[in-house]
């Protein structure tokens, strides 16, 4: 499947033949923040095919430094500049560098539900009950 991308920086790069996911480099330093979200704008515009979607992960070197990339849809009909929105660990600025690999773009095939409204009676409540539901 081709991808259409449009950056001025390194394109998406997949480290083997077999990874699901293609690393995002960056294109500039920046500090990241403790304590908030951080928008790192990653200076791609994808073009994700209709039924695919984009989404952005973690690299498991960055979780291991303490960076964790929150991943949110990129949808089909996106074209705009993809941000990657991280986090980290600790109470201290962290510097990440340009031509750091901070994250992965993975694109996935989805399903589109029709949604229809559901009485609920007594019999089904405990598929209401959620987590530590069963115990500990």
């Amino acid at each position: 499947m081709i991808i259409k991308i449009k950056t001025d920086g390194r394109l998406p790069k997949y480290g083997y033949d077999d990874d699901c996911a293609a690393d995002i480099f960056l294109q500039k330093d920046y500090i990241l923040q403790p304590n908030v979200m951080n928008k790192i704008p990653l200076g791609l515009c994808v073009d994700i095919p209709r039924g695919f979607e984009g989404n952005l992960r973690s690299r498991t070197s960055s979780l291991m430094k303490g960076i964790i990339v929150h991943s949110p849809s990129i949808d089909p009909g996106y074209t705009g500049e993809i941000h990657a929105l991280i986090s980290i660990l600790g109470d201290k600025p962290m510097l990440i560098k340009k031509d750091q690999r901070i994250c992965s773009l993975i694109i996935t095939p989805f399903v589109r539900g029709e949604f229809k409204y559901k009485e609920y009676d007594k019999k089904e409540a405990r598929k209401f009950n959620g987590f530590g539901s069963t115990g500990e």
